[in-house]
């Protein structure tokens, strides 16, 4: 029997989001839409999203991805029929939904799967570059593994790992304290190659204040594992 996939978009204010979610069902079995503290012109595009194998749940401000992606990760396994993987796609269009299909094909044998932008790393902006290689070489370190892209957000979980490793909330932190976690109980991770994408579109990302919280995510690591049980 196939596995059910659902695709998990977060969005506080993207005028890309209905191209992504059109081009997202194609490869998955349902999609929902977090509006994440979206004001209200976008909160109106969200709702006009909805239909049979699109839903739209919108949470208040402050707007955080980490919150976005954990209330609606809790949804979609509280559904009477919960998605066996869940892929987690931003809404600004610099994840490639055609590329869902390599990361299912991955979940076969791997408990999150990653996308990796390595090979196109010179198509990112400098200062993401930087940040990225650096907090992907310094998590490496600390947990003893490879971890190629630490920052990319196009991921995919199984539903038991979601059940193992909660997402934990916050902001663009998050993503980094669960892979911490995953690597700390030793889920099995694979990484997926994809392009780098980025355009016109406005980033919610802010390099030095959300770089910052990212480091002190990873410093905070090996304190953490020393406190689990």
């Amino acid at each position: 029997m196939s596995n059910r996939v659902a695709a998990l978009v977060p969005c506080h204010d993207d005028d890309q989001v209905a191209d992504v979610v059109a081009r997202t069902l194609a490869h998955v079995d349902e999609v929902l839409v977090v509006g994440d503290a979206a004001p209200p012109r976008t909160r109106r595009m969200l709702d006009a999203l909805g239909g049979d194998r699109v839903h739209v749940l919108h949470r208040p401000p402050p707007a955080a991805k980490g919150d976005a992606l954990a209330f609606g990760a809790a949804a979609l396994l509280q559904h009477e029929h919960p998605p066996d993987l869940v892929v987690f796609i931003d809404a600004d269009a610099q994840h490639p939904p055609e590329y869902i299909p390599a990361f299912v094909r991955a979940a076969a044998h791997a408990d999150v799967v990653i996308g990796n932008r390595r090979g196109q790393r010179d198509a990112m902006p400098v200062v993401r570059r930087i940040g990225n290689d650096a907090s992907s070489a310094l998590l490496s370190l600390l947990t003893a593994r490879q971890l190629p892209d630490t920052q990319c957000g196009m991921r995919l979980l199984t539903a038991q790992a979601l059940a193992a490793v909660p997402l934990p909330g916050g902001g663009f932190e998050a993503e980094t304290h669960h892979l911490a976690a995953a690597t700390r109980l030793g889920l099995r991770i694979a990484w997926v190659p994809i392009p780098a994408v980025y355009g016109d579109e406005q980033s919610a990302f802010r390099p030095l204040r959300d770089s910052i919280r990212v480091l002190a995510a990873i410093l905070a690591a090996p304190r953490e594992e020393m406190a689990t049980p």
